[in-house]
């Protein structure tokens, strides 16, 4: 989506709120797929996508086009709620209550079937679990740069706007940590 197209829905999203959906539908998969990679467990990245994409729509109204990207603008939601799990290691959503409880227990047919495949690839996967391990030993600025740029592929001015941080900032992060992930790692023959 072009920055005239988002400028337009975003405009058309004030008008008719239910047109948030195109946004929803858009972006849902790789937001849930960063949150799901950055929390390692599927049931805590359900719970903050939720959480994510309510503070979106609660506050779509106030944002203010500047040109940013709106993947950006969530990308940060998603930053910030992230931290949060980790500050609390107990996620507890804010805005998820008793009226969306029903929703949330709702799966719809393969939906169970896809977070099987996804537990099953999460624990096969050894090597990522000691990459988190090491992630988590990190800076949370150092870890953030590296999961946006090399999970998200994030480009490191679009880093530069999600974390709020100047460029030359995200490149010493990405460096820096580079490079103690790199001392972690056990010496290959």
């Amino acid at each position: 989506m072009g920055a005239s197209d988002e400028k337009k829905l975003l405009s058309e999203i004030k008008k008719n709120p239910q047109k948030f959906e195109i946004i929803y539908d858009q972006y849902f998969d790789r937001i849930f797929s960063y949150v799901l990679k950055g929390v390692m467990d599927y049931e805590t990245a359900k719970d903050i996508c939720s959480e994510i994409f309510i503070k979106a729509f609660i506050s779509i109204r106030r944002f203010r086009w500047n040109g940013v990207p709106i993947i950006i603008w969530l990308f940060k939601i998603s930053q910030n709620e992230i931290r949060l799990y980790f500050r609390n290691q107990k996620y507890r959503p804010r805005y998820l209550n008793s009226e969306y409880e029903h929703l949330r227990n709702q799966t719809s047919p393969g939906v169970e079937e896809e977070k099987i495949q996804v537990e099953n690839r999460l624990q096969k996967m050894s090597t990522v679990k000691k990459l988190v391990a090491d992630l988590n030993q990190l800076s949370e600025n150092e870890r953030d740069c590296i999961s946006l740029k090399y999970i998200e592929n994030l480009t490191t001015e679009e880093i530069s706007q999600v974390l709020n941080l100047k460029t030359g900032t995200v490149k010493s992060h990405l460096s820096r940590g580079i490079e103690k992930l790199r001392k972690m790692q056990p010496k290959r023959n």
